[in-house]
């Protein structure tokens, strides 16, 4: 697809919204497909798609020499993406070196899943906390503090079992998170990328 820019470097108006237009007839026409089908998008703390720790490793490596990085969570849900790769930076890290890397910006589009991230409450599930010792010989219970039965979020897909669990975030790991409203596109529009930033978007097809 051939994209023409404008002069302020962002993508025109027009293509912009046919972007949107299209987007928007793929998402419509997923949903007609697999609406009857056992497929839902879901996310959690250090969800073991990526090996967190080599990730770590090489980001830290690539951006050794940069005084500061950009770090981007888009499509960042509840916040679980996000606090994944802080809680990577500060198990390998000395706090003065993992600095430059936070906070991650971390975004979605949906009012009520940023309301539930900016609370600074998560619901996690048994498995999260045992996957993340077994894996990565981590003990979250250092970064949430367990509250009580989860908490309800309106659409979300959720397997509700007694093994999920409300949590409180820690000050130090919600303080390394800056949480926002927004969508992808307008985001990564807004990076002032000099070679120093980190995107991660993982929570779309």
């Amino acid at each position: 697809m051939n994209i023409t820019k404008i002069n302020s470097g962002k993508y025109s108006p027009a293509f912009t919204s046919c972007f949107r237009n299209d987007a928007a007839k793929q998402i419509n026409n997923y949903d007609k497909i697999f609406s009857q089908q056992s497929i839902k998008n879901s996310t959690n703390i250090l969800r073991n798609d990526i090996d967190w720790q080599a990730l770590e490793s090489y980001i830290t490596f690539h951006f050794a020499n940069k005084q500061n990085v950009n770090s981007y969570s888009l499509a960042g849900s509840d916040g679980s993406e996000a606090y994944a790769y802080v809680i990577s930076m500060l198990e390998n890290n000395p706090k003065p070196a993992c600095s430059k890397f936070l906070p991650i910006v971390s975004c979605d589009i949906d009012p009520v899943m940023t309301k539930v991230a900016k609370s600074g409450k998560i619901n996690l599930f048994n498995y999260e906390i045992y996957n993340a010792l077994i894996e990565y010989n981590i003990d979250l219970h250092k970064y949430f503090k367990k509250l009580g039965a989860p908490f309800y979020i309106n659409n979300d897909n959720i397997n509700w079992t007694n093994d999920i669990y409300s949590y409180e975030t820690s000050k130090e790991l919600y303080n390394s998170v800056e949480f926002k409203q927004s969508d992808i596109l307008t985001e990564l529009y807004n990076i002032n990328d000099n070679g120093n930033s980190v995107v991660m978007c993982r929570n779309v097809f």
